[in-house]
């Protein structure tokens, strides 16, 4: 008999399977900074797919030796964890191609001045310091995964806990979400009692953006919020099954599709580069040079208006 929780991975699978393409289009149609959100989203995609995968082998392998089973279980949970890094940086990617910050300016030093010009590359650098951790901790937490393959009420699955870098990689995940969503915050505030108010194309992509980026960040906090608990619980494997269908599982494919979302309408709206004769972050790009304001500073003097 095939366990609930092994069920619910051959069914995600499926639907990352079929999510995948409208990704890969995402970042075939895009441009600049929107198509390296798209690429970021893809590799989201991948890692859950194969996490996913691996879980279900190794649930159901029963025949393998035990350590064949552990590597199986912790590469399947480190792929399916940081998988968020990856989703969490297309939604930073997605909101500095919206404010016009390019990679050119993003290649400074990590000198307080530059982190301080553009906060959105210091969420970055936390991010992927996350990652790190999650990766290091979760491998570190093999004999925890060793447990996996045994009965739900097996006293060895009763204190699973995984490695304290593990945690400080969640606790790190679920302060990068806060402060992005700050980050936006304070956008939408400066949009609202900006002076300057533009129409142009460029800046009516720019707002759909930072609409679908702002509302994706609802169902990605409950996520990372529940995934930083479960890490700090005293059984990592004990999970009540249907609480991290909804708010694992199902969360993440909202917070995709929204992002996916985003492709199609700019694309309905006809402000991607293929159906405008500019398009917004070469545009915005231009605008900046001409005006000779460094990105982020401009879109701070001129904010968007709503």
């Amino acid at each position: 008999m095939i366990a609930a929780n092994t069920i619910i991975d051959i069914v995600f699978i499926a639907i990352f399977a079929i999510i995948a393409p409208f990704s890969i289009f995402g970042a075939v149609k895009h441009s600049k900074g929107r198509r390296d959100a798209y690429v970021l989203l893809n590799l989201f995609v991948l890692l859950r797919i194969l996490g996913d995968i691996l879980l279900v082998v190794a649930a159901q392998d029963n025949s393998a030796p035990v350590k064949t089973i552990t590597d199986l279980f912790t590469a399947g949970f480190i792929m399916s964890n940081i998988g968020y890094g990856f989703l969490i940086s297309a939604c930073i990617s997605l909101y500095n191609s919206a404010m016009g910050i390019d990679k050119k300016n993003q290649k400074r030093g990590f000198d307080r001045a530059a982190l301080l010009q553009n906060p959105s590359r210091l969420l970055h650098v936390i991010n992927l310091v996350a990652t790190i951790l999650l990766i290091v901790g979760m491998n570190d937490s093999s004999e925890v995964f060793a447990a996996g393959a045994l009965p739900r009420n097996s006293p060895a699955r009763a204190h699973a806990q995984v490695d304290s870098l593990a945690q400080i990689g969640y606790i790190l995940y679920l302060v990068v979400t806060i402060l992005f969503i700050l980050l936006i915050a304070s956008h939408h505030i400066r949009a609202n009692y900006g002076a300057h108010h533009q129409t142009s194309e460029s800046h009516t992509a720019a707002k759909w953006t930072l609409a679908f980026v702002s509302v994706a960040q609802i169902p990605m906090l409950i996520r990372v919020a529940y995934s930083t608990s479960l890490v700090y619980s005293a059984s990592y494997l004990n999970y009540n099954i249907y609480e991290r269908l909804v708010l694992q599982y199902i969360m993440e494919v909202i917070a995709v599709l929204i992002l996916l979302a985003l492709g199609f309408t700019l694309q309905f709206k006809g402000l991607l580069p293929g159906n405008t004769s500019s398009s917004y972050d070469h545009h915005a790009y231009d605008a900046e040079k001409d005006s000779q304001i460094p990105p982020y500073q401009g879109a701070q003097q001129a904010p968007i208006a709503y």
